[in-house]
């Protein structure tokens, strides 16, 4: 019971928005108990947590690290950790890469893990929101092409909305509203 506990405790201190410190609570666990019961669990909790923790990279090494073989995950578990790892990709400045990684992770996973696939759709969101304000608008010559580019990326990422909606994970829907909020925004000031 007491790698059960100090599972839970990783879990309730990442959840409770300190995943560095659950780091510390999954490696003791994983030191005390490298085989245990919550062995599996805590080593994805681990791996996820470095990724909130804002060490994308860490987490990328992790997970190639600690799942080289994710047949012994569940279905729903590859599918968390293909969109993770997409997520980090796009975090650690791999937009291109942890795009199609986050494209591909969406076509497979139908209706299941929503939560992860509204993660996803915001990175996606915020990836073209950025590509948006990158679009420059001052020169003459190119300001209309500029206009419809942005109007374009502005477009898909509004595409992205209607999904999380029916997902109905309001903490992602908040998320895509305001970044499309804020880059309506700018788009906007940048027109004046």
């Amino acid at each position: 019971h007491l790698e059960e506990a100090n599972y839970l405790l990783g879990f309730a201190t990442e959840w409770g928005g300190n995943p560095s410190e659950s780091l510390v609570v999954y490696e003791r666990m994983l030191d005390t108990w490298p085989d245990g019961a919550f062995a599996m669990d805590a080593r994805f909790r681990r791996v996820e947590a470095m990724g909130r923790a804002g060490d994308p990279h860490g987490a990328q090494l992790a997970l190639r690290q600690d799942f080289r073989h994710w047949s012994n995950l569940s279905d729903d578990d590859q599918r968390k950790l293909a969109i993770l790892a997409g997520v980090w990709l796009i975090q650690d400045r791999h937009q291109r890469r942890g795009t199609r990684q986050l494209i591909a992770a969406l076509a497979d996973a139908a209706d299941r893990v929503p939560y992860y696939q509204a993660m996803a759709r915001s990175t996606l969101v915020e990836v073209l929101m950025a590509r948006s304000a990158s679009v420059p608008l001052e020169n003459r010559r190119s300001f209309h092409r500029g206009v419809r580019t942005r109007a374009a990326y502005l477009s898909a990422a509004k595409a992205q909305l209607d999904p999380t909606i029916t997902l109905r994970e309001h903490r992602w829907i908040l998320t895509q509203l305001h970044a499309l909020g804020l880059g309506y925004e700018q788009f906007g000031d940048d027109l004046l």
